[in-house]
């Protein structure tokens, strides 16, 4: 009851610690997951990538394109910066 700690606040989903993750949820969404975890349109999630203003960059598992629910969720905590400035706040990105 004392532990206070960072909790997830995407629209949507219940709030939960980020570090958190039981086996009933997902680790990695496609584009449309990934634009319903946002609250956007798929169309605005492919401009934001386009452009470069999406921070985190997609995992290639073949030809699936697929992102990490953890790092949208620290992205947006961020403040969504665009992918230059949100690779430089992790190191170096992925």
């Amino acid at each position: 009851m004392g532990d206070i700690a960072p909790f997830i606040t995407v629209d949507g989903l219940e709030s939960k610690r980020a570090s958190d993750v039981s086996r009933a949820d997902s680790l990695t969404v496609d584009n449309a997951g990934a634009a319903k975890l946002l609250g956007i349109s798929e169309s605005h999630l492919y401009a934001l990538k386009r452009t470069a203003r999406l921070g985190p960059t997609p995992i290639r598992l073949g030809r699936c394109c697929r992102y990490r629910v953890s790092e949208l969720v620290e992205w947006v905590n961020a403040g969504c910066p665009a992918r230059a400035r949100w690779q430089a706040m992790r190191g170096g990105g992925r």
